[in-house]
């Protein structure tokens, strides 16, 4: 039997599967420079089925709503994002101030607002006008009874600040380290990003390499434990909470070690150990001893960090936008929006990203708006100035 043919077509099959694959994950990351068993990047909340997606809806509804009144992206502005908690579901509450021409046009807007919540298709999202008092109209709008917005519609009243005409943003990439072709995409943006390392990703020594070539300040991102720990896992190297003073501290400074130069420190999950006064007490001190910050990623709406460090004269920050918390381009694109107008109406604001594909495409498409109208800051300038 002449077993050349069979041998030939076996080799063509093998190497057509091999071509086949490379095109299908050409854009995944999955590539010499990448890990293909990338590890989760942050905790997943547990969210009901569609609370995540009508969240994102009633952005977007809430948008076409303001913007089809005739409502100018200035008088737009994002007072607040704050992490919320109930029953182990967590999201982010949005308080918005809307500025209107007259007491008419903000009532018109209410109603409208109220109404397109109501009739939305997603069941169970309620919006009212809960008060109209001095020249200030309030706008609540909740999904499963849960409030996911509160606008507040003003008219007649004086502002209060005045707004920067270039107002600082920080944007910081978390879980550095498993991908070396994003992270060089992600560095070699029109802006200065902050990059905080994974210390015992398979790529962490190249990340902090391309980083230090370019400028970019460099945080450790210190996996600390999650709630649901062990089955959620933060990674090798996490300080935990049965760990005593010393195990702390020695788990501190061996990820140190691995990421040199760090200005500051912010936490890869640690919903569990940011809420812990004791532990956190420890941590931070240790910080404070490096001459290091602490950026606050508030995976806990709990969290003691940013109360504790002013207690302990650390310096601190707290992130005030996920960017990709939902990584559909979408989310994305209404995250982004949020950060830029805390920024325009706060003067600074910090957004905390992740190396997704998404997240890229979010940030080259932004990049001329970013640099026209914001100066992009390392974190540790944000630190210093709040």
């Amino acid at each position: 039997m002449n077993y050349r043919p069979l041998t030939v077509g076996l080799l063509i099959s093998f190497f057509a599967l091999v071509v086949f694959s490379l095109w299908v994950f050409r854009d995944k990351g999955f590539t010499e420079n990448a890990v293909g068993n990338i590890p989760p990047f942050e905790e997943v909340a547990k969210v009901p089925e569609g609370f995540r997606d009508a969240v994102g809806a009633i952005d977007r509804s809430v948008y076409r709503v303001l913007f089809d009144s005739g409502i100018e992206e200035r008088s737009v502005s994002f007072e607040r994002v704050t992490p919320q908690q109930h029953d182990g579901i967590v999201w982010d509450f949005a308080e918005l101030s809307v500025r209107c021409s007259n007491e008419e046009s903000a009532r018109r807007l209410a109603h409208a607002l109220a109404q397109n919540a109501d009739v939305y298709d997603t069941p169970k999202i309620r919006g009212r006008i809960l008060s109209s008092t001095g020249g200030r109209m309030l706008v609540e709008i909740s999904k499963d009874n849960l409030r996911t917005h509160l606008i507040s519609l003003v008219w007649g009243i004086p502002k209060d600040r005045e707004i920067p005409r270039h107002p600082k943003i920080a944007i910081v990439i978390d879980d550095i380290g498993y991908d070396q072709r994003m992270a060089s995409s992600l560095m070699s943006l029109d802006f200065p990003l902050s990059l905080s390392i994974l210390p015992y990703a398979p790529f962490s020594r190249e990340a902090i390499e391309g980083a230090e070539e370019r400028g970019l300040e460099v945080l450790l991102h210190l996996p600390m434990e999650p709630k649901g720990y062990p089955e959620v896992d933060p990674g090798e190297g996490a300080v935990l909470l049965r760990m005593d003073e010393a195990q702390i501290r020695g788990a501190l400074d061996r990820a140190l070690a691995r990421v040199p130069g760090v200005k500051g420190v912010n936490n890869h999950m640690g919903s569990a150990f940011s809420e812990d006064r004791e532990k956190m007490r420890v941590l931070l001190t240790c910080l404070l001893a490096h001459g290091l910050y602490y950026l606050d990623s508030r995976t806990s709406p709990r969290s003691v960090a940013i109360d504790l460090a002013g207690d302990l004269g650390l310096a601190a920050v707290s992130r005030n936008v996920f960017l990709d918390d939902d990584p559909s381009l979408p989310a994305v694109q209404t995250q982004m929006e949020r950060l830029l107008s805390l920024a325009r109406h706060s003067g600074s604001a910090v957004g905390i990203g992740h190396p997704h594909e998404s997240t890229l495409k979010v940030l080259q498409e932004f990049a001329p708006l970013i640099c026209r109208e914001f100066e992009v800051v390392a974190v540790s300038e944000l630190v210093h100035d709040r």
